[in-house]
């Protein structure tokens, strides 16, 4: 318990230093507004003027908001490969994810290929998730054919990875200096597109995607710790609550007594000849 309080304490401390960076981030800028011109706009735009609302409410919110959520989102992802693979490199910059993704997204910046019917805005971000989605579909196809272990799944996300970059490299040689920019601009990142639209998806993606991972935790737990282990954790637990109920009092020493007895436990045999628990027998 003291363990689990430990780790708790250490995860309320995480979340309050996302919220005091999510804090400091919001009041710095070059408009050098105070904290008080700040917390009026945030809680009364419309008692502010145009110009402060514009700033808090279009620009510095919705890129802090973004940065959390996309820490979240990639945290998650992370821990969903680590889990599954059992190795602390998987994530979707190891695996080859994020490097489809770049490719999908030169495609669309250079050579104007992607999913058709989309509006302008979406069709760059689109085509990257649907290259992404490709990427760990065949991941999950060759685990599948393959029978791999998930050292060799890892390796295979490796090569993923250096075949995609390969790709994109061949994409920025036949780039003009327009779409070259806009390539490098989309693969390093940046949060100056960020906007409550994009906010949304990316929120709402997150919210639906933390209750499903969360509701298969017990199944990725029995997976990480594996068969032998898993079982051995499935025997070990009567032991437990008997141990517990041991401790209770004295009807729980007889229960105990019980309990060793039709379970074939380790008995001995002391000089008045009759069997005794050894738990009983410390006693």
């Amino acid at each position: 318990m003291g363990q689990y309080q430990r780790l708790l304490r250490r995860r309320l401390l995480l979340l309050a230093a996302i919220a005091a960076c999510v804090l400091v981030d919001f009041t710095l800028g070059p408009s050098w507004l105070g904290s008080e011109a700040l917390l009026h706009t945030l809680f009364h735009p419309q008692l502010a003027d145009a110009g402060t609302r514009v700033i808090v409410w279009d620009i510095r919110l919705p890129y802090a908001l973004m940065a959390v959520a996309v820490g979240l989102s990639l945290g998650l992802a992370g821990a969903e490969m680590q889990t599954i693979l059992n190795n602390p490199l998987a994530s979707p910059f190891t695996m080859g994810v994020s490097s489809a993704a770049a490719f999908g997204a030169a495609l669309a910046i250079i050579l104007g290929i992607g999913v058709p019917g989309l509006p302008e805005t979406w069709f760059i971000a689109i085509n990257a998730f649907v290259f992404a989605l490709l990427a760990a579909l065949l991941l999950d196809a060759v685990t599948r054919w393959t029978r791999v272990a998930t050292s060799g799944v890892v390796l295979f996300g490796i090569a993923l990875v250096f075949t995609f970059n390969a790709l994109v490299s061949m994409m920025q040689f036949i780039a003009t200096e327009d779409t070259l920019q806009d390539l490098v601009f989309w693969t390093m990142g940046s949060l100056a597109r960020a906007s409550w639209p994009k906010l949304t998806i990316m929120s709402a993606a997150f919210a639906i995607m933390l209750p499903w991972s969360m509701f298969s935790a017990w199944k990725l737990t029995a997976l990480r710790l594996g068969d032998k282990l898993w079982h051995r954790r499935q025997a070990v637990a009567p032991g437990h609550a008997a141990a517990y109920q041991y401790s209770v009092g004295a009807g729980g020493r007889l229960r105990l007594a019980d309990w060793f007895h039709r379970s074939g436990g380790a008995t001995h045999r002391p000089a008045d000849g009759r069997r005794r628990s050894p738990l009983l027998s410390a006693r």
